[in-house]
This record gives C-alpha cells, structure tokens and sequence, in this order.
C-alpha cells in the first residue's frame, strides 16, 4: 500500500503518515486507530514490533 493510499484510507495526511513512518512523529491514540482501520488491522497489531520483548526470566 502507497503512503497517499493508506494516507486516504486512514483520513490523514500523507506527510503524516510519512513522519511517522520515518520516527519523527508520535501518533496519537486516535492516530493509531485510524491507521489500524486505514490498513485492516488491529491497533495491536500495529504496536507488536513496537513493545520490547522481555527476556524470560528479567
């Protein structure tokens, strides 16, 4: 998907969802459910590779 498509789909701007996308901005919740539904995923699934994985036993 094209950074104006899923843009688009998530009523945002591209230049948004580019700062984002490059680390330069934080999304806000709401920011984060639009992409979610813009992309037909769960917020979830957005913040997987995002939340540290802790080491068994630590």
């Amino acid at each position: 998907m094209s950074i104006e498509a899923l843009a688009e789909a998530a009523d945002l701007s591209a230049r948004m969802v580019i700062g984002i996308e490059h680390g330069k901005r934080n999304p806000s919740l709401l920011t984060v459910l639009a992409l979610a539904q813009g992309l037909g995923v769960t917020p979830g699934r957005l913040l997987e590779s995002a939340t540290p994985r802790r080491e068994p036993g630590t």
